[in-house]
């Protein structure tokens, strides 16, 4: 925990940033607070993940998988004609000049 204080000299200020955690009960205890909050984070999540979330079944994800493929096959081929047709069309017009 950072505390910036602020003292008033003659017009002037002085800012002290320190992370000095043994000098006050009140840091300690706002170091414990934050623990705390980041341990019940942790746990409400994990409690989440666990029982609250629908997993898909193996078979699904194979389905899933499949249609990832075919699609991918299918957009990989749908370029590769595009190149083709491009470059031929480019050869094409390079060779008219």
């Amino acid at each position: 925990m950072v505390s910036n204080t602020r003292a008033w000299c003659n017009g002037s200020i002085s800012v002290s940033k320190t992370a000095d955690l043994g000098s006050s009960p009140g840091a300690r205890a706002n170091v414990k607070i934050n623990m705390n909050k980041l341990k019940e984070y942790l746990q409400l999540s994990t409690d989440e993940l666990v029982n609250k979330v629908t997993w898909p079944t193996w078979s699904d994800l194979q389905e899933s998988t499949i249609v990832v493929m075919v699609a991918s096959l299918l957009i990989s081929f749908v370029i590769y004609i595009i190149d083709i047709v491009s470059s031929s069309a480019l050869g094409f017009f390079y060779q008219i000049f």
